[in-house]
């Protein structure tokens, strides 16, 4: 389409700048003025034509000039292949990161949750540590024999008689 469009705008304007067949068309149609020789016209006409095929041959050398060589074309395919497969590494190469990125912000959520679990169950010891030192601490204000002092040494001593008088006996 666009070959065919170039040679005709060609072959088109090279009669229209040479203005062989214009003065040639009014005279013949006039049929009257210098013109009238049939063996000038015919010269008149070849000489458009010869125009025409050189206007012809501009044009052809022009699109091809505008494709390039068969070279050029291979060259040009064998350069967007490289850029096709330049552009699929680049996309393997940020979707590998972005896994990564994935991957690494798993390990950090996994992290602060197992750190998280730890405090907690940190806060759990302490909460019932805390208990059991409280228990223990009313157990020694309600049993003066496990504070150590002499009155509660004997205290203890007359309950562990007593246990065993009871048992012994």
């Amino acid at each position: 389409m666009k070959t065919t469009l170039l040679r005709s705008a060609v072959i088109s304007s090279g009669i229209l700048l040479t203005g062989t067949l214009a003065p040639d068309l009014a005279s013949a149609q006039s049929g009257y003025g210098a013109d009238n020789n049939p063996q000038q016209t015919e010269r008149k006409i070849n000489q458009g034509k010869g125009r025409s095929d050189e206007a012809k041959e501009k044009g052809r050398e022009k699109g091809d000039q505008m494709r390039g060589s068969p070279e050029d074309a291979r060259e040009r395919a064998d350069e967007e292949q490289e850029r096709a497969r330049e552009r699929r590494e680049e996309e393997q190469e940020r979707a590998r990161e972005r896994g990564e990125e994935e991957a690494e912000r798993g390990r950090e959520q996994r992290e602060e949750e197992a750190e998280r679990a730890r405090e907690q169950e940190q806060a759990e010891r302490a909460s019932s540590q805390e208990e059991n030192s409280n228990r223990m601490n009313e157990n020694r204000k309600a049993d003066p024999a496990s504070k150590g002092s002499e009155q509660g040494q004997a205290q203890k001593q007359e309950k562990s008689r007593a246990w065993w008088n009871f048992w012994g006996d």
